[in-house]
């Protein structure tokens, strides 16, 4: 069973906002270092490496000052590179990503010692040792120790971890055809499930899995394309949705994941409900960027775009009439969003959400199928939401429903790369890809295309119909 350090340790880097590992930008590049920084940096690792140890919050973990000093190197550079990239799209870090993770490092140091930032560093390079090695069985030694199919973006050896986890009985070292093998001993096995709890209670794994999710987002300067290639009557049902709002035109609205202004301007939201003035809310610079230009091109008037998440509205009390968010209340944390919305709202204002619901495609014979490697959908509550989701969390905020409408829109899966693409890149089975090393994701993205073309050939029926609903809201 996990410790009670560990735990205060994982919680610590949830409340501090840390990363230790960029996993979710990797697939785009490794970050890099501006040569101008690396000062900055080294400066931050020596001065925060003199903090005191209580080896009581390490516990049987071995580790010497140079693994410390390498400890907190990674976490400002995974930190600050993260931030960055969710920032600008591009994983190069910034002065300002940079000085923001020491900030926060030093804060997490001050609150809970170096010991817990080291407990909280560890785990995570730990559970992707351990998930690499479960995932393969055996690894040869060589590759375990280089990191090239679990952690490519660190730039030293494992050779210490694995030694390490060899020390604290987590591998065994097996005889190969090529060398030795890297294998998890039953310690090994039973430490991955206490990980693995230990991450569900810290709620850190669904933490990790949004913001997985927000660097993909900063990676789809493609998805107007992508849309309507694979949702070909998503732009009608946007102008239903329009329509469906009921808001009067020269209101203070706000559009809450405003995205590349799909709905906005290219599906007639802005000129249709002729805002006095309009918010357009979202996380993703790459999104925004996109929305500003078509908004530039329509010469709308009395817009501005403002980067940031539902769950924390960085907007005063009851600073609109009325707010809207289309197809994008799946991807927030609902128990904190819909009371931020109410709270931005005035009395008598509302609010219109659409929302994918549960998708019975993805359970046809074909998509079985098709996606049998993932073993079943896990998307949990993050990708769809359960009919009464949305009316229930806007109770518990205050609100009164007005109206709930069944809608649905059609789904084109007929080009496997791009449909591949959108499974994993939305994270549609994320518990079974959670549990995948890097690389392996990547192995599996190149598998699955395959099997679509093979069942393509074959005839399969790709083409669906997926459950939307519409709801309207009201601030008593």
């Amino acid at each position: 069973m996990y410790t009670p350090e560990a735990e205060k340790s994982v919680r610590l880097f949830l409340k501090y906002g840390l990363v230790s590992d960029p996993w979710q930008a990797a697939s785009r590049g490794q970050p890099t270092l501006d040569p101008s920084l690396e000062a900055t940096l080294s400066s931050a690792v020596a001065e925060i490496s003199k903090e005191p140890i209580d080896r009581l919050v390490l516990g049987s973990w071995p580790i010497t000052q140079a693994q410390v000093e390498t400890g907190i190197r990674e976490v400002l550079l995974s930190s600050a590179s993260f931030d960055a990239y969710l920032a600008t799209g591009r994983a190069s870090l910034t002065a300002a990503s940079l000085n923001e993770a020491v900030r926060r490092v030093r804060l997490l140091v001050r609150d809970g010692g170096l010991g817990r930032l080291m407990v909280g560093y560890g785990y995570t390079a730990l559970v992707e040792n351990l998930m690499a090695v479960r995932h393969y069985r055996t690894m040869r030694e060589e590759d375990f120790v280089s990191g090239r199919l679990h952690r490519p973006w660190v730039t030293r050896t494992l050779e210490y971890e694995l030694a390490a986890g060899m020390a604290l009985g987590h591998y065994e070292l097996i005889p190969g055809p090529e060398g030795r093998l890297v294998k998890l001993t039953r310690r090994g096995a039973q430490l991955w499930r206490d990980a693995q709890e230990l991450w569900r209670v810290t709620g850190y794994a669904d933490t990790r899995h949004r913001l997985s999710m927000m660097a993909e987002f900063a990676n789809l300067a493609d998805l107007d394309e992508l849309t309507n290639l694979i949702l070909p009557d998503f732009m009608d049902l946007r102008r239903t949705f329009v329509e469906y709002c009921r808001i009067p035109s020269g209101t203070r609205l706000l559009e809450v994941g405003s995205g590349s202004g799909m709905l906005t301007f290219d599906s007639g939201l802005y000129e249709t409900l002729m805002p006095s003035s309009l918010t357009c809310l979202d996380p993703s610079p790459v999104l925004t960027g996109l929305a500003v230009k078509k908004a530039e091109r329509a010469r709308a008037q009395d817009v501005r775009f403002v980067r940031g998440v539902a769950e924390s509205l960085p907007f005063p009390a009851e600073s609109f009439d009325h707010a809207l968010a289309f197809a994008v209340m799946q991807y927030t944390d609902r128990g904190q969003a819909l009371p931020e919305l109410y709270r931005v709202l005035r009395p008598g204002g509302s609010l219109a959400i659409s929302v994918p619901l549960d998708l019975p495609a993805l359970h046809q014979a074909a998509m079985q199928r098709w996606f049998k490697p993932l073993q079943r959908p896990s998307y949990g509550s993050y990708v769809f939401v359960s009919p009464t989701d949305i009316a229930e969390h806007a109770a518990a905020a205050g609100f009164r429903v007005l109206d709930v409408s069944d809608m649905t829109t059609s789904l084109d899966y007929s080009r496997p790369e791009l449909t591949v693409r959108i499974m994993m890149q939305f994270q549609i089975y994320q518990d079974t890809l959670s549990s995948l090393p890097y690389q392996a994701r990547l192995d599996l993205r190149d598998d699955l295309a395959g099997r679509g073309r093979y069942l393509l050939s074959r005839g399969a029926k790709v083409r669906f119909q997926a459950p939307m609903q519409f709801i309207r809201l009201q601030k008593p």
